[in-house]
């Protein structure tokens, strides 16, 4: 029910009373019961008020010559279609029984002498109204809910005890007019196959009494919408009535969409992601399980994305992975399964295979779909793709081991060259084992201060007096003693923590150069080698800059050492950063060259300062003439381009005549010392001349 003070106010009196004393009070009292009181002074004032406002109770004062109060009751009564329409109060200074016989007579309803109690008058205008009250009530009640009714975006069907409809509000007509439903055909139990999908020919409406449900509803415009509808009971004259309610849920069901999009699936690629991936996996190994068949796990790791990421930003990296997954899509079956499980990782599964052959089919598509070049914002892009195997049951039968298994192929078509594919076999393991134990000692050898810098002079070819040092990193390990560089370098590389290794060697050389000059020693050049990573970092400006600043070493005598492969992978960043640190003071060199693949014009972009002959072509050069020939052309190409060069793999007098002969600057090799402690280097720096 509607408030009844809402109610109230919407009551009507008309008092007809012109006593300055009384009406006041009187006025005053009724306001207070929420009533709204019209007033008349006259006989002629009441009649218009009644006319024109229609009162729901007339409060009379019987006071000639201006108030007639019988007369005035019987000319109301008379307007009306019975007395009780609108009852009237006779208020009069007479309490006979003649008095009250007159007015009832009149047609009053009641009666009261003054002077009256306002208490007992409250009481007996709520007797009188109490009907009229209760009928507008319900009017206006009914009123606002078939408001609410006609104005929901909710259909609602109301069903007889048949379950034929009696009512639809206008969304359910709006709904149904859909249909071309004859007059005998309205019954719900029948429409509900026409209505809703996957329901059967007919559905009895009281099976579904108070209960919720879930169903695709067609809509007016032969759409499927998602809908939830609950079904409720009620009587009417003793018989079973049934209301349904339908409610549009697609916002609903598009929210929950989003949100599962969100938990399972990759932002950028939209590919499935681990946890969805996870459900997924579980479900594949019953499967395989269950009917006996092979799943295969194909581990798939983009190669040297992250160079294109860094050097091409990571907008065309994000569109590169989107274009990949695309690719990789079409390059499986329909049942097939493929999840992206990190930045360029993707796991595929391979269910309901009999034989190996299809899954070296399918590694196969996978890489040269990843192979064709990539048009990326004007960009031609080529990458490829290696992947390791694992198959279920024979390398695993849970996620873990089979994942891990996976990984170690991966890791061994990684080592083996890239672009390739590479499976699981037991013996992989042990080389995984070993390399996870190395991995986890290599971690904590930095923090333990296992690493040590090694020097190795470098000698002045015509004085062959030490001019500069290399530092050289070596691990001590404490279980296995002197760990040599080649066996952990790559794995360093490969995991990033050469980062740490190489910020920390660099430092040391730093420290113990500037310590050398301090001892009285005749200032030489360090020169320290730099890993691709450390190489790409962004702030590798800043860095060195600080740890010269920090060292208290001068920029003059550092030399950085950058191998040809380094330097070519982005040519114009390469020639900025060697640009930036010799405008400060700092060295550059190009290590190991001759090994790589650098052409001619892209050499005399590079400003750097010296030219390190690799030392495969010192060192056998008395037994390969094309060694001494390519070393030779070296040296001629140096002078040419006003660079030094320096020759490594010194070992014989043979080695130091033919680089004397061909005017080279520096020489280093075991011929003048291997690499040694500082303190070592320090007591060879007092021999002054190194020749023999």
């Amino acid at each position: 029910m509607l408030s009844s003070m809402f109610i109230k106010k919407e009551t009507k009196i008309l008092v007809c009373d012109n006593s300055k004393l009384t009406l006041p009070k009187l006025q005053h009292f009724l306001e207070s019961q929420d009533y709204t009181v019209l007033h008349a002074k006259n006989d002629a004032e009441a009649l218009y008020s009644f006319a024109t406002q229609m009162p729901d109770a007339i409060i009379l004062s019987d006071a000639p010559p201006h108030i007639n109060g019988i007369e005035l009751t019987k000319k109301i009564v008379s307007m009306l279609d019975h007395p009780d329409d609108v009852p009237i109060i006779l208020l009069t200074d007479l309490d006979s029984s003649t008095s009250i016989a007159a007015a009832l007579s009149a047609g009053a309803y009641d009666y009261m002498a003054r002077p009256f109690d306002f208490t007992t008058l409250n009481q007996r205008l709520s007797r009188l109204l109490a009907p009229k009250i209760m009928q507008r009530d319900l009017i206006n009640t009914t009123k606002f809910t078939n408001s609410i009714v006609e104005n929901a975006a909710d259909s609602i069907v109301t069903v007889d005890k048949h379950g034929d409809i009696i009512y639809l509000n206008p969304s359910a007509q709006k709904l149904f007019s859909f249909f071309d439903i004859k007059e005998t055909e309205k019954n719900i139990n029948k429409m509900f196959h026409k209505l809703f999908i996957n329901h059967a020919q007919t559905v009895d409406i009281n099976s579904l009494v108070n209960g919720t449900y879930e169903t695709e509803c067609l809509s007016f415009d032969g759409s499927y919408i998602p809908v939830e509808f609950s079904v409720t009971e009620f009587l009417i004259d003793d018989d079973i009535h049934h209301t349904i309610i339908l409610k549009d849920i697609s916002d609903r069901k598009e929210y929950e969409a989003r949100i599962r999009q969100h938990a399972f699936y990759d932002s950028l690629t939209g590919l499935p992601n681990r946890v969805l991936l996870k459900e997924r996996f579980d479900v594949e190994i019953n499967r395989a399980r269950r009917t006996k068949t092979q799943l295969a796990i194909i581990h798939v790791d983009l190669d040297r994305f992250k160079i294109i990421n860094d050097t091409m930003g990571h907008s065309t990296g994000d569109e590169l992975l989107q274009a990949v997954s695309k690719r990789m899509l079409c390059a499986i079956r329909k049942d097939d399964f493929i999840a992206r499980i990190g930045g360029d990782e993707f796991l595929i599964l391979i269910p309901g295979l009999h034989n190996d052959e299809h899954i070296g089919k399918v590694a196969t598509n996978v890489l040269q779909s990843i192979n064709k070049p990539f048009s990326i914002n004007n960009f031609e892009i080529n990458i490829t793709g290696s992947i390791g195997i694992s198959i279920c049951p024979d390398d695993g039968q849970d996620q873990e081991t089979l994942i891990t298994n996976a990984d170690i192929a991966l890791y061994r078509s990684k080592e083996s060259g890239k672009n390739e594919f590479k499976t699981y076999t037991p013996e992989l393991s042990t080389k995984a084992l070993a390399r996870m134990e190395m991995e986890y000692d290599l971690r904590k050898a930095v923090d333990n201060q296992e690493f040590v810098v090694y020097y190795q002079p470098k000698v002045s070819t015509v004085t062959e007096t030490i001019i500069g040092m290399e530092a050289l990193v070596r691990w001590i390990h404490p279980k296995h003693g002197l760990v040599p560089p080649n066996d952990f370098i790559p794995l360093a590389e490969e995991t990033g923590i050469i980062l740490k290794i190489g910020d920390w060697v660099l430092k040391e050389a730093c420290i113990h150069n500037k310590r050398l000059q301090e001892e009285g020693f005749d200032p030489i050049i360090v020169s320290v080698n730099l890993s691709m990573k450390q190489f790409e970092q962004k702030d590798f400006v800043d860095s060195i800059i600080s740890t010269l600043e920090e060292t208290g070493l001068s920029p003059e005598y550092l030399d950085l050492e950058i191998t040809e492969s380094i330097a070519m992978l982005d040519i114009d960043n390469t020639v900025r950063i060697i640009k930036s640190l010799q405008a400060y003071g700092v060295h550059f060199s190009i290590d190991d060259f001759g090994t790589g693949y650098s052409s001619l014009s892209q050499l005399g972009k590079l400003t750097v300062d010296k030219l390190k002959i690799d030392k495969s072509f010192i060192s056998n050069m008395e037994h390969v003439k094309s060694d001494s020939i390519i070393a030779s052309t070296i040296l001629a190409l140096g002078k040419n381009l006003n660079m030094k060069i320096v020759a490594e793999g010194v070992e014989n007098l043979e080695h130091v005549a033919f680089l004397k002969e061909n005017l080279c600057d520096e020489m280093q090799g075991y011929y003048y010392g291997k690499p040694m402690t500082i303190e070592n280097f320090t007591s060879l720096l007092k021999q002054k001349n190194l020749r023999r």
